[in-house]
């Protein structure tokens, strides 16, 4: 399912307008542009706790990947595997290939962000060289001329390591055979051999589970840090992913079952109502202290159940305030809002 989400990067203030509330402003206009283009929600990536302040939650993970050093480098396929595959540079007439495959990805997240052909012909042909957001987009061949993969990583090394920032093979392609060749061919790119390749791909990818660590490091070993999320407009929000909803029902202990969960954020809630495994209606909810509802989640915590982030039953130990609920409650929750990866990569 696709959605329109808005993305206000970069936010500043010159250091002598600061504390004059002029970022709540420039919020307040960006949120307005958003809502306007029809935008069910938006993402930032900012310091720490800051954006809270206008209404948006630490709840999709950033920043996860792992780091390969020279020396665990895999054996050097034999020649026969060698002559399997090649990497090529990308050209303009691969966008179509690069946009199936990049969108056959992401169908293993909950949130992704894959470029249409027109965004890949831009990565491979539109950039200044020189910018520091150029990309070496590389397609994996076997010889006979045949794409199986792509691979995307920076021009030039930093600190000694090849940062690569995507890497994608096509459906029925081994990820144990292609990938020794494809590490042992980054590791000799350029003139300077790297010491390491840093593999920027998100919280899960296929290459963690090809190569596991060790010898892949989690560069995250204290915690990946996490986007910011906003979400203006909940039940609306909710009804538009109601297909995806359902379709987690129907596969769970739920599935078929009527209900109706209130679902208590303290200063407001939620009404989510269920027929017969639908989504029947959403609407804004007011707790009472006769009433408290069926679950409740503190703030905008609930956005991290929404979004995946944390499972229902890490929120309850993270925050004494959050109620998992208990019955059916806890088991509709745990069927609607199971934990899963994303990987967003917004287009620089």
């Amino acid at each position: 399912m696709e959605l329109r989400a808005g993305l206000p990067e970069l936010v500043g203030t010159h250091p002598g307008y600061r504390r004059r509330g002029l970022v709540r402003e420039q919020m307040a206009v960006l949120h307005a542009w958003s809502r306007k283009r029809g935008h069910l929600m938006q993402a930032i990536a900012g310091i720490p706790n800051f954006y809270r302040r206008f209404g948006y939650e630490m709840a999709v993970w950033m920043g996860s990947g792992r780091r390969l050093f020279a020396r665990d480098l895999p054996g050097k396929p034999s020649d026969g595997q060698e002559l399997l595959y090649r990497l090529r540079p990308a050209t303009e007439a691969d966008a179509p290939f690069l946009s199936h495959l990049d969108l056959s990805s992401v169908r293993r997240y909950l949130l992704a962000s894959p470029r249409d052909e027109a965004m890949w012909r831009y990565e491979v042909a539109g950039r200044n060289p020189e910018s520091d957001e150029s990309l070496q987009v590389k397609i994996l061949e076997r010889q006979v001329g045949e794409a199986v993969g792509y691979v995307c990583h920076a021009s030039d090394l930093c600190s000694g390591t090849l940062h690569v920032y995507a890497y994608e093979l096509a459906d029925g392609v081994s990820w144990l055979e292609a990938t020794p060749f494809v590490l042992n061919t980054l590791a000799q790119a350029g003139e300077e051999r790297p010491d390491s390749l840093t593999f920027s791909l998100g919280q899960s990818h296929p290459l963690y589970e090809a190569f596991p660590d060790p010898p892949l490091y989690d560069l995250d070993r204290d915690g990946p840090y996490s986007f910011y999320v906003r979400v203006p407009d909940l039940p609306t929000f909710l009804l538009q992913v109601a297909p995806v909803l359902e379709a987690r029902l129907s596969g769970s202990v739920a599935a078929g079952h009527t209900a109706t969960l209130a679902l208590n954020f303290y200063a407001s809630g939620l009404r989510l109502e269920i027929l017969h495994g639908r989504i029947n209606s959403a609407q804004p909810w007011n707790p009472t202290p006769e009433n408290s509802g069926d679950a409740a989640f503190p703030d905008l915590t609930f956005l991290q159940l929404l979004f995946g982030h944390h499972s229902l039953a890490e929120l309850s130990h993270n925050f004494p305030d959050c109620s998992p609920g208990r019955g059916d409650t806890q088991a509709l929750l745990k069927a609607l809002f199971p934990r899963r990866p994303s990987n967003l990569q917004p287009v620089c």
